[in-house]
């Protein structure tokens, strides 16, 4: 009972870490995002430097990250359902094969000839 309680305690985790993950990945890469959509829309022949410049310059900072919040969404909740599903598939992958840990079963591939 206590092994029932102590993993059905921590399947939790992969879901929130993969919302965490989703969510800084969109952060993170929605300014790269953004300017080469502008890039793209314009068709301007400067650098990304060039051209992040004068986003900053003429909209401010908060410029790059316009739109953010769809962006946050659909990857944070993409990347947690991903996350989450992997880690009950391989939870469950593990039991069929009469493991109690997928871990378990790279190393007994590895030592497979």
């Amino acid at each position: 009972m206590k092994n029932e309680r102590s993993s059905m305690g921590e399947a939790w985790k992969p879901w929130v870490g993969g919302t965490i993950a989703g969510a800084s990945m969109a952060m993170v890469g929605h300014p790269f995002d953004t300017l080469k959509t502008r890039m793209q829309a314009v068709s301007t022949s400067g650098s990304t430097v060039q051209e992040a410049r004068a986003l900053v310059r003429e909209e401010g900072a908060a410029a790059l990250w316009k739109g953010l919040p769809a962006s946050l969404c659909l990857s944070a909740l993409t990347s947690g359902i991903r996350m989450g599903c992997q880690a009950s598939f391989n939870a469950t992958l593990a039991q069929a094969m009469g493991r109690t840990d997928f871990r378990d079963l790279g190393a007994r591939c590895a030592m497979t000839p």
